[in-house]
């Protein structure tokens, strides 16, 4: 399908050939590469990124210092594995701090706490999003989308909808005046992952807003959508994943099965290893679920060897208590009884962080300041 071309990318293409400052010139074909590596085109960054490196690696300046190291940090999140961004956008944060070069500092600070909410570590989530916020003039539109972004998230990762709203909708505003659809298409994955995490847990402890999880199905086939007219490819196996979870949680376990073989792999490659252990304790319930005992023993024991420092309480608590599921079906009573006991624990600790996240993100006003 012939998708039109990026508004962003096309104001950036206006703005480099208007612009008499090669060095400034530089600095918008970086954050061309960054936008790039958001839509899944690595190709196409790296390029642009090694000519770039060609030009200063001997002679470096600290404008294209800073936007190169950002945009390498956002090159190894979107199409990486992610294990050098936190520290290339550290220093992208420290070198526009010592130079003053304020835009850049809003945006890392941005990007590090959105980071920092990847990793659930919220006091450094809220002090960089506060800076970011702080530090953002009115029409620094890329650094408060993300901004707002990241607090919209918290919130509504701590089931408070009612407050991530207003969040969602400024991150929203701001994307669209950058035509920045990566961002629209950021904003529809989480708000449909999120809304499915709120039905996980209620279906699964009974607990929780039994509303919060309306229309996630709705929402996964709206991003899929959009991210086809956009011509987004960084996160092909997000809507089907996301579609089978929700398949398994309404009962329907071989039609979600089907999604998790096809797919389930391939997501530890798009920066969705993390969810590995949640998803393959779905698996292993569905397989139980048809009474294919042998693969559920199997992705149950999988399951348990994919928990890591890395995976969400939340994560951590919804395959404990799938595994609990997976066996009690199998006929092992004993295992059955400890990963309920792991996930009662594990969903209580997840209650604890949001309400931290309630308490550190409220407060916060458009500008950062404390209401």
């Amino acid at each position: 399908m012939n998708t039109p071309p990026s508004r962003l990318l096309m104001r950036l293409d206006a703005a480099i050939a208007a612009e008499p400052d090669p060095v400034q010139a530089d600095c918008l074909r970086a954050e061309q590469a960054t936008y790039m590596a958001r839509q899944g085109r690595r190709a196409d960054a790296r390029a642009l990124l090694d000519e770039l490196h060609r030009r200063y690696d001997t002679r470096p300046r600290v404008e294209t210092s800073v936007w190169i190291n950002f945009a390498e940090g956002m090159v190894d999140f979107c199409c990486g594995a992610g294990t050098t961004t936190y520290d290339r956008i550290l220093r992208a944060h420290a070198l526009s701090t010592a130079a003053n070069l304020v835009p850049m500092k809003a945006l890392t600070a941005g990007w590090l706490a959105h980071m920092e909410y990847i990793r659930l570590r919220v006091g450094s989530m809220t002090k960089y999003v506060t800076a970011a916020l702080e530090l953002a003039q009115p029409d620094h539109h890329s650094a408060r989308a993300r901004s707002c972004l990241v607090i919209a998230q918290g919130l509504h990762v701590a089931a408070r909808f009612d407050l991530a709203a207003p969040w969602y909708a400024r991150s929203r505003d701001h994307a669209l005046s950058e035509g920045d659809d990566e961002t629209m298409s950021a904003i529809m994955h989480n708000m449909a992952g999120l809304r499915a995490g709120h039905l996980r847990q209620h279906r699964l402890t009974g607990t929780g807003d039994p509303k919060a999880g309306d229309h996630a199905l709705l929402g996964a086939e709206s991003t899929w959508n959009y991210d086809r007219l956009v011509g987004s490819i960084g996160q092909t196996t997000f809507v089907p994943l996301l579609r089978a979870q929700i398949l398994a949680l309404n009962g329907e376990a071989a039609e979600a099965l089907d999604i998790y073989r096809k797919h389930i792999d391939e997501s530890a490659n798009q920066g969705k290893g993390r969810l590995r252990s949640a998803m393959l304790a779905d698996q292993a319930w569905c397989y139980a679920t048809l009474g294919e005992l042998e693969p559920a023993r199997r992705d149950a024991a999988d399951a348990i060897a994919s928990l890591s420092a890395d995976t969400h309480i939340d994560d951590v608590a919804a395959t404990h208590s799938r595994l609990s599921q997976v066996f009690e079906m199998v006929g092992d009573v004993d295992a059955s009884a400890s990963h309920k006991k792991l996930a009662e624990s594990a969903w209580a600790e997840f209650a604890l962080l949001q309400s931290q996240i309630i308490l550190e993100l409220a407060p916060i006003g458009e500008n950062g300041l404390a209401r």
